[in-house]
């Protein structure tokens, strides 16, 4: 057949040949093909990579604000003890003695004077230093605020590393006399870093408004303590909003690192997160190199292929076509013809099957978000048991007997607890204020004497303990003294959401009662003395927002307003439906 025979091209001139040189000509355009996909999966895994470390940083976030928010409900509570108010030594010490006791992330808490000197605190055997050229101490007074402070090395214990709240202590006309103040111990924020499954070489760092880094990994032992570099403090930690940008971390190492500023919520506090990008590039490479493996495997396999297929379809068929003319020519044909036999190239298309492999390697493990389902349960199961805790030691200073300690102190569990049912339906995302409402109505004696009106609104879930505690207290006090503590009374509860302008929105929340006789003691700020009710409903009123309590001749009059921004949720509600 003239298997080394050339054409005028040159080329060559057999059809087994030609039939190789086919099949190698063929796999070009895949070449160009795996080069182009390779080229779009790059600028994918870019992306993709990107997305990952803004999802990282959201989730730390989450976290922290989740302990911030904590600390805020911690001590309102104690700024709102009898205990505290009273400031009687020997029982506030042991009070906070006990809360420090059960909050081991605490390293220590107390009550300081206007003069910065402490009145009480959870160890009276440690040695008692004036505060008020602290930061944080001046802020709470300044602003009349809750307030996260900065990196801050113990003035009692030179040893201690930690993050610093306070809140102001008001009397009943709303003066600031003293700060509750707390230390929460950066081994606590260190292990929520920990707690983060990173990729190799991958970073997360918390740190304050003023960029001294509070938790690091990797390399804590390295950078805690220590401050980000001035240019990325100005950029990233006093920024406006969130980002991604492609830098060299402190520690040498090149990364796209996702922040989001502590401008942001929660407000005071700085979180980033990084990949490194010869990660990136490795896992390119990976893949390219597979793609090439693949490749060349189907080169060799086309030659193979063709080279058979040659002696298959075209040297045999040809073969028995010259027997069988031959035998014709010879006068002796065969008695039956026999089949030619013919067969068909394949294609082969593994390689997308390995790209698509690839990118599955890259997803998350489903182990790992369990693992942070647990971490996030076991905060907020610490929070909650704070505040029974709290809302335990002053009911039972505020009772006089173990019956009415218990039915007031089950009574206010139970509505915590609906709340927390509420917010546990909706995954912790918020909670619909209509439903809260409803959950305190329903326990009333007369609930069908109760009329709820207003927007369908889901309020952040920050805002969803301290409002259960304000409408618990005003429900007891409605079927103790108001229009539930006989016939005739009614209760109507209406809200509206404004929203301004620039974009900010405003809860205003009425408690109108109807049909009974003014109340003695009315709740909202407690007058001559007040009960632990009153006391706790003039707290929150003043963390949450303005309110005003008045005595109608047939009944109470509350009213509440909630500036969403200024309240420090860092989330809008849902507006209305329809």
């Amino acid at each position: 057949m003239g298997s080394k025979a050339r054409g005028s091209l040159g080329l060559p001139t057999s059809l087994t040949s030609r039939l190789f040189l086919f099949a190698l000509l063929a796999l070009l355009p895949v070449f160009g093909v795996l080069w182009m996909l390779e080229q779009q999966l790059q600028a994918g895994r870019e992306a993709e990579i990107r997305d990952l470390a803004r999802r990282r940083t959201a989730q730390a976030n989450t976290q922290i604000e989740r302990v911030i928010e904590g600390q805020r409900t911690l001590l309102l509570a104690v700024s709102s003890s009898p205990t505290v108010m009273e400031l009687d030594a020997g029982r506030c010490a042991r009070y906070l003695s006990s809360l420090v006791e059960a909050l081991p992330h605490l390293q220590g808490i107390a009550v300081l004077g206007l003069d910065g000197r402490p009145r009480c605190g959870d160890d009276p055997v440690r040695p008692t230093p004036n505060y008020a050229d602290r930061p944080y101490f001046r802020a709470a007074i300044d602003t009349g605020r809750f307030v996260v402070g900065r990196y801050t090395v113990g003035r009692a214990d030179p040893s201690a590393r930690i993050l610093p709240f306070a809140a102001p202590v008001r009397e009943e006309d709303g003066r600031i006399v003293a700060v509750v103040a707390a230390g929460l111990r950066l081994s606590h924020l260190q292990s929520i870093v920990q707690a983060f499954s990173l990729p190799p070489n991958g970073s997360l760092t918390i740190a304050d408004s003023e960029g001294t880094i509070l938790a690091r990994t990797p390399l804590p032992e390295r950078f805690v303590g220590t401050r980000i570099p001035d240019e990325f403090v100005d950029r990233w930690v006093k920024a406006t909003a969130a980002g991604v940008e492609e830098v060299q971390s402190q520690d040498g190492t090149w990364r796209i690192v996702a922040y989001s500023p502590a401008a942001l919520p929660p407000e005071g506090i700085y979180v980033s997160s990084g990949y490194a990008l010869a990660e990136v590039q490795a896992m390119a490479g990976e893949g390219w190199r597979w793609n090439l493996a693949l490749l060349t495997a189907g080169l060799v396999g086309a030659a193979l292929t063709s080279l058979a297929a040659g002696a298959a379809l075209i040297q045999r068929p040809v073969r028995k076509l010259v027997e069988l003319a031959q035998a014709w020519s010879g006068g002796t044909p065969p008695a039956t013809r026999r089949p030619i036999p013919t067969r068909e190239f394949e294609t082969v298309t593994a390689s997308l099957d390995a790209m698509g492999q690839a990118i599955e390697k890259r997803s998350l493990a489903a182990a790992r978000q369990q693992e942070l389902l647990v971490a996030e349960l076991h905060h907020r199961v610490k929070n909650l048991l704070a505040m029974v805790q709290a809302i335990g030691t002053q009911t039972a200073a505020g009772t006089s007997t173990p019956a009415e300690f218990r039915s007031v102190f089950s009574q206010r569990i139970q509505a915590l607890a609906r709340t927390n049912e509420l917010l546990t339906a909706r995954n912790w995302e918020g909670v619909e204020l209509r439903s809260l409402l409803r959950a305190e109505v329903e326990a009333m004696p007369r609930p069908e004497d109760v009329e709820l009106s207003g927007p369908a609104i889901v309020l952040p879930s920050s805002l969803g303990m301290p409002l259960t505690l304000i409408a618990h207290e005003l429900a007891t006090n409605a079927v103790k003294y108001g229009c539930q503590a006989g016939p005739g009374g009614r209760l109507d509860i209406s809200w509206q959401l404004e929203v301004r302008e620039d974009g900010g929105r405003m809860l205003d929340l009425r408690w109108r009662e109807h049909g009974t006789a003014p109340l003695e003691e009315a709740p909202g700020p407690p007058r001559d003395g007040g009960g632990f009710g009153s006391r706790l409903i003039a707290r929150l009123v003043e963390s949450l927002g303005t309110g005003t309590t008045t005595l109608a001749p047939d009944g109470l009059v509350f009213t509440l307003r909630i500036d969403f921004e200024s309240a420090g949720t860092g989330n809008d509600p849902d507006p209305p439906a329809g």
